[in-house]
């Protein structure tokens, strides 16, 4: 996935907490680009202290991202709620793959 792809899959996280919230079991900070990381980090960090989203200028303060701006859209919010799931769900599996090597290995 490209970076840009991930930039606006984070913009739609950031302009609806109740999105943010469906997807944040799942979302994992190792699953995003490093370019991201810091801030998807930032993100889920803000979000479990003061239950809430940080604003772009924050986000931009605190990490120098500048997300495209999306609109909640409800088409717009779906097609963005079906690839957050597919990238968790994909990049879960590789995560398992690369895991499995070291686990083959040491003949586990």
């Amino acid at each position: 996935m490209s970076i840009d792809k991930e930039k606006l899959l984070l913009s739609y996280l950031m302009a609806d907490s109740v999105l943010f919230t469906k997807v944040n079991p799942i979302l994992e900070v190792k699953y995003w680009s490093p370019e991201l990381k810091s801030s998807v980090a930032f993100i889920k960090t803000y979000f479990d202290t003061y239950k809430g989203l940080p604003s772009p200028a924050q986000l931009y303060a605190e990490h120098g991202l500048v997300l495209p701006e999306v609109k909640n859209i409800p088409s717009e919010v779906r097609y963005a709620e079906v690839e957050l799931e597919t990238f968790c769900r994909d990049k879960a599996i590789e995560h398992a793959i690369y895991a499995s090597v070291d686990l083959l290995k040491d003949g586990k």
